[in-house]
């Protein structure tokens, strides 16, 4: 992977999260196969969640989840405004552990630790 003078951490594209969420609280599962766009309000406009999420599952009190990352794609909180219908703030109330990053490149995921 040729990635010249950028730094690491602006190659990292897809993140994946662990969510400590009751399931009560999941008021807005959302559907990975779905072609039509899904918008949620956030503070910077209309955001299409279908465009940065790639993996979506939740069970026994923890949501997993996929994200893409960059310009114009949703945050990990502004998913689960989204999913529990509050407010960001309020949802910061939850634990959430990010367990992996990668660089997708070409359909293809590669771990940060195969940067040279």
């Amino acid at each position: 992977m040729d990635v010249s003078s950028r730094s690491l951490s602006s190659l990292i594209n897809r993140v994946y999260y662990e969510i400590t969420i009751p399931q009560e609280d999941v008021v807005n599962p959302v559907d990975t196969d779905r072609t039509d766009p899904v918008y949620t309000q956030t503070r910077s406009g209309m955001k299409d969640i279908s465009e940065s999420i790639t993996a979506f599952a939740h069970d026994n009190g923890t949501l997993s989840c996929g994200l893409k990352i960059g310009a114009k794609k949703v945050t990990v909180y502004e998913l689960l405004s989204y999913v529990t219908e509050k407010p960001v703030e309020e949802v910061k109330i939850y634990s959430v552990t990010r367990t992996n990053m990668f660089i997708e490149e070409n359909g293809i995921l590669h771990s940060p630790m195969e940067v040279k």
